[in-house]
């Protein structure tokens, strides 16, 4: 990849980002690297940074990934292929939700209805959710060995520390306490 290449996707990165709300006010950078190494799936932040000013580009696969985070499409991204977002085309059908429950169905409507940059926030917090759930019930069903229930112990608590299920949980009440409501008057 020519550098004249790697700078132009770390300018629409960065714009990007920037436009979404990520930003580092003191970094020359523009945009902060510390939510794009999380939602890159990386471990450096330096590579966060590279990317950002222009000195390399991550692997296709992350392209994907950033993408999907931003809600843009990876060619734009990538290269500055037009269009910058998914756009429903005259021949492509409208989503057909029919074969679904009316609780699916709304849930999948509402979420059509999000502009594309929360839905890669919306799916990142689905497949966390996921693998919550997963390491539970491969504890539960004691299909891990003693080392592989203590990664899987820490992997659930890691997300539960991160507040990643926080929507998807109902606040309870402390035991011994009782949940205060409030009575709204018409």
């Amino acid at each position: 990849m020519s550098n004249s290449s790697r700078k132009a996707f770390g300018k629409r990165l960065s714009q990007e980002m920037t436009e979404q709300g990520y930003t580092a006010p003191r970094s020359a950078l523009g945009a902060d690297p510390k939510p794009l190494k999380e939602a890159a799936g990386v471990r450096s932040l330096e590579s966060a940074r590279k990317w950002l000013s222009g000195q390399s580009m991550p692997k296709p696969e992350i392209q994907d990934k950033i993408a999907l985070w931003l809600g843009v499409m990876t060619p734009w991204l990538r290269d500055g292929t037009e269009p910058k977002y998914r756009q429903q085309g005259a021949n492509e059908p409208a989503a057909n939700y029919s074969t679904i429950s009316p609780d699916a169905q709304s849930i999948a409507t509402r979420f059509d209805a999000l502009p594309p940059a929360l839905r890669g926030m919306v799916e990142q917090q689905l497949q966390q959710a996921e693998s919550f759930a997963t390491a539970c019930s491969a504890i539960t069903l004691g299909k891990y060995k003693d080392h592989q229930i203590a990664a899987a112990v820490k992997e659930a608590q890691q997300i539960i520390q991160s507040g990643a299920l926080d929507e998807f949980t109902e606040a309870k009440p402390k035991p011994g306490t009782t949940k205060k409501t409030t009575k709204r008057h018409a």
